[in-house]
């Protein structure tokens, strides 16, 4: 936690130094300057989101992360996060496809972290396809709400397989190159579907794409697991 104060100026100065130069009166961008900031910029971020991510896995670790469940709209909240997505692909060629079953049924979920966990597998989508697709998927199946998102790059060796759910679990192969993560937000994924009752899974082939595959249990179906079974009252 106090990582975050000095953090967040830095990444409050270095935004309105990029955004808004003009606040600085008459001082002489250059396009470096400019460039470096951004960098800092962007850097930061990443940095802030980092701390964030540390911050909610120990909060799970320690019984200390509440879950403010109700009744959600998933079709709703997908579209949500898919329309926020949509901006990481300006310039990749790769459509962003939803496939939805109609008429999904309303879950009873924390609406903030299974919408992290969706943002989470688009981003990893995106970084990782450069050509084709990426589809979020929606369906019911024996009284679970399923949720999937396949993607048409790279995929991941299965040396990697076992380990990617794992805190700072990476996939390690020459095809990945340097695309930016921490290898947090799968281990992330894994705790707020598990936090529901629910269980993530992926599959993949080395050059044909993944899918990561999240199931979470619907409130009439009798699965769903009692928010005591984590955390003492």
């Amino acid at each position: 936690h106090e990582l975050r104060t000095p953090l967040n100026l830095i990444v409050g100065f270095s935004e309105m130094m990029y955004r808004s130069p003009e606040a600085y009166g008459n001082v002489r961008w250059t396009p470096a300057l400019r460039a470096d900031i951004h960098e800092i910029y962007q850097a930061s971020r990443h940095l802030s989101g980092m701390i964030d991510d540390i911050l909610d896995l120990s909060r799970i670790e320690s019984q200390r992360l509440p879950l403010r469940l109700e009744p959600t709209d998933l079709a709703e909240l997908i579209n949500e996060m898919v329309a926020t997505a949509r901006g990481l692909l300006r310039g990749k060629d790769v459509e962003l496809r939803v496939r939805l079953e109609p008429n999904l049924p309303t879950a009873v979920v924390d609406r903030i972290r299974i919408g992290q966990v969706l943002l989470n597998l688009l981003n990893n989508a995106i970084r990782f396809t450069d050509h084709g697709f990426i589809e979020l998927s929606g369906s019911v199946q024996e009284g679970e709400i399923v949720v999937a998102v396949s993607d048409t790059g790279m995929g991941i060796a299965p040396e990697d397989m076992a380990t990617i759910f794992e805190e700072f679990g990476q996939a390690r192969t020459s095809t990945a190159g340097d695309r930016g993560g921490a290898g947090l937000g799968l281990a992330i994924c894994k705790q707020f579907v598990h936090l529901h009752g629910g269980r993530i899974e992926a599959e993949s082939a080395l050059g044909k794409g993944s899918t990561f595959r999240f199931r979470l249990p619907l409130p009439e179906s009798g699965r769903g697991r009692s928010r005591l079974s984590y955390y003492a009252p």
